[in-house]
């Protein structure tokens, strides 16, 4: 999705995508800067879950629907919020951690950082854990949500443009499925400011489907034994030593 600072066209969209979703689907993720893509040139408009709920919850009746938006928490700043939506409500809500200081961006100026891993949710007995763009560069926080449970890892992401972004994107997501032995899912925005490249990972590295730096819909069936086979081949959480976690000062 190629998004703009027009929030009800951003809105307008998005339901346009929902609509041409196949009706079987049971997880659609919209990318980060989904509702609201900033030029960081000012405040960021900020948007209410009950406004979400309203926009969003009739489309999430049967499936889990990802969306990703300023969140008026009641501070002076937004948060970077990824929130699922299941049955018309909010199931599980996620607020971006490491925010985007680098490249003389300074996303900080602009949202408040999330102090949690939280946002994990229940699909079809499966633990789908999210993460929102920069959070990929800090690979312990994708296997945190791992040791915790989840198998299956989705990143929302606004993945700016540059020299060699999108071998670094399609290096990591690659990297944190097979480290984590999970699914990775990414959706992430397009267009002349961003790299694209939405893709689906296999446990085993493998890119199942991936779209270019256009607009569309990426659709892609995850099979859940992948995640037993590479258990068995690769029992990972088992072998990993906890004094692995410590550092020596």
């Amino acid at each position: 999705m190629q998004s703009g600072t027009d929030m009800e066209e951003n809105f307008r969209k998005s339901e346009e995508f929902i609509g041409k979703v196949s009706a079987s689907s049971k997880l659609v993720i919209f990318p980060e800067y989904q509702v609201y893509s900033p030029d960081f040139s000012g405040s960021i408009p900020m948007v209410k879950d009950s406004d979400i709920i309203s926009r969003f919850g009739p489309y999430s009746g049967n499936r889990h629907l990802m969306v990703n938006y300023p969140e008026n928490a009641g501070m002076e700043k937004p948060y970077n919020c990824s929130a699922t939506l299941s049955g018309g409500k909010i199931v599980a809500k996620y607020r971006k951690i490491h925010l985007y200081d680098a490249m003389k961006k300074r996303e900080s100026d602009f949202y408040v950082p999330g102090d949690s891993l939280s946002g994990k949710t229940d699909l079809d007995g499966i633990t789908v854990g999210t993460q929102i763009c920069y959070d990929l560069r800090f690979p312990e926080a994708c296997r945190n949500l791992r040791i915790s449970g989840a198998r299956i890892v989705v990143y929302q992401a606004g993945w700016f443009s540059g020299p060699g972004k999108i071998n670094q994107w399609r290096s990591m997501l690659v990297s944190r499925a097979i480290e984590n032995g999970c699914f990775i899912l990414a959706s992430a925005q397009c267009g002349p400011s961003f790299t694209g490249h939405s893709m689906v990972v296999d446990p085993y590295g493998n890119v199942l489907s991936e779209l270019e730096n256009d607009e569309g819909i990426l659709e892609s069936v995850i099979d859940s034994g992948l995640i037993e086979k590479y258990d068995t081949d690769y029992p990972l959480m088992e072998q990993r030593n906890p004094s692995s976690d410590l550092i020596d000062h």
